[in-house]
């Protein structure tokens, strides 16, 4: 019975450690072919090419306009004046170019050893009511730095905080970023960025407010 046990203990644990070697292993592969992507750009375009036009295995990503004008609304939201106010992507995006911009490090800092995701102004692209936040992104991998550019598709859907965004598709580069564990860290990671602005309090505090966000076509609508 003894020989029996010692048998039995020894072969779960080969099996153990053969499932966490192959997790590892998994995981390993997975950065690195997430890795090897990200520093592959998409391809940037002010339209999306008709169908029998676009590439394969190209990643896209499609500037959104910014010649809008947003002060008037900007001042409704804020107010929180009841109604419904309709954005448009040029609005957002001359919105976004007036008030995040992001300096490079103070003197003295650095990155060195560290892994850091800088984000610059984001740009919003709006159509068929699905809405595209794209952003270049410099990252800093212990002191070696590469931009890249970030973008992630989605809708607003109700949360515990009013309404919050829903990624449908998230790439960095031309990697897909896996909507489980490596999406959140890494939105998680440039979002806070934008919440550390002395914006984001204001802007945080009539948002959760709203009675409803939804995409309307090419049009963001805000209603309270």
């Amino acid at each position: 019975m003894p020989k029996k046990k010692k048998k039995k203990e020894a072969s779960e644990g080969n099996f153990m450690t053969a499932l966490v070697m192959g997790i590892i292993t998994a995981v390993f592969g997975m950065v690195l072919g997430i890795a090897s992507l990200a520093v592959e750009p998409a391809a940037e375009v002010r339209n999306m090419p008709e169908p029998d036009k676009i590439e394969p295995k190209t990643v896209y990503y499609v500037i959104g306009k910014d010649n809008g004008s947003y002060k008037g609304l900007l001042r409704a939201f804020l107010e929180q004046k009841p109604g419904t106010i309709k954005l448009s992507e040029e609005d957002l995006n001359r919105w976004a170019a007036d008030n995040f911009k992001f300096s490079n490090n103070k003197a003295g800092e650095d990155d060195a050893g560290l892994v850091t995701l800088k984000p610059t102004t984001p740009n919003f692209h709006i159509a068929n009511g699905i809405m595209t936040i794209g952003m270049s992104v410099e990252v800093s991998v212990f002191g070696k730095k590469q931009k890249m550019r970030f973008q992630t598709s989605g809708y607003f859907a109700p949360s515990g905080s009013g309404f919050s965004f829903q990624s449908i598709d998230s790439y960095l580069g031309s990697a897909h970023l896996p909507p489980v564990a490596v999406y959140p860290a890494v939105s998680n990671t440039l979002y806070s960025v934008f919440e550390n602005t002395e914006q984001y309090p204001g802007l945080n505090l009539s948002w959760v407010t709203l009675s409803n966000v939804a995409l309307d076509g090419d049009a963001l609508l805000l209603t309270r």
